[in-house]
């Protein structure tokens, strides 16, 4: 909690799109059913204003996209991204040799705006991400219930390679929920038991949040970015 300076979160929410949940379709892209979208920044440190994306279709008239970029600009610099995937090391150490000097890491900065009836099922993100941040964006606490819920699979179960979503049944359990406050975030390393979920969103609640995703790129051309694989959690095997 208490991600950022009092007297700045209120001006984040103040920039937030106006509207109610039947209005939102012009102010995002629709992405999931139920959520939508917009695209702030991308794996190069673009902005939205600046290099034309698919994802972008909001106009300056119903969301500051020029603010936005411009906030996800100065909080997802190179120097943070890396920042995270150090913090993770247990984990992220694991899928890259740290005397390489090829290897950047960079943010993709999405807002997006969850509505009544959104959820998603149990899944570790894919290969693409090393690391989660989620920045929440409530006014209130009222609804601290919607917050992403981390899991557990009770047999073991791992997912290597494809992110596929799957079923909560009988072999998960919730072993953590982030409370979806004002001023709060979660964070975490993908690996391949790293299965979280994000619980249907009540009705007539907005789930406002602020996603960052750390990934990586390479300058040796003969190289990918696709050979950093996701790695069992913590060093574990």
């Amino acid at each position: 909690k208490d991600i950022f300076k009092p007297n700045f979160y209120p001006c984040l929410l103040d920039k937030l799109p106006d509207g109610t949940v039947n209005s939102q379709e012009s102010r995002y892209r629709r992405d999931y059913s139920q959520r939508y979208l917009v695209n702030l920044m991308d794996h190069s440190g673009e902005p939205a204003q600046v290099k034309e994306h698919e994802f972008t279709e909001a106009s300056a008239e119903e969301i500051d996209i020029r603010w936005w970029s411009t906030f996800a600009q100065l909080l997802a610099t190179e120097e943070m991204a890396t920042a995270w995937v150090r913090l993770f090391d247990v984990t992220t150490g694991q899928r890259y040799n740290k005397s390489d000097t090829d290897i950047k890491f960079q943010y993709r900065m999405d807002l997006s705006r969850d509505i009544s009836g959104y959820e998603i099922g149990p899944h570790t993100d894919t290969d693409k991400k090393w690391v989660t941040t989620l920045y929440y964006l409530p006014s209130t606490e009222k609804h601290s219930k919607i917050g992403t819920q981390v899991l557990r699979s009770k047999s073991g179960k791992v997912q290597k390679n494809r992110m596929r979503h799957v079923e909560f049944g009988p072999d998960f359990e919730v072993k953590f929920q982030a409370p979806f406050v004002p001023n709060s975030m979660l964070a975490f390393a993908a690996c391949w038991h790293s299965w979280h979920m994000v619980p249907k969103v009540e009705e007539h609640v907005m789930r406002d949040t602020l996603q960052g995703f750390v990934g990586s790129s390479t300058t040796r051309a003969t190289r990918q970015s696709r050979e950093f694989k996701k790695v069992p959690c913590g060093g574990s095997r």
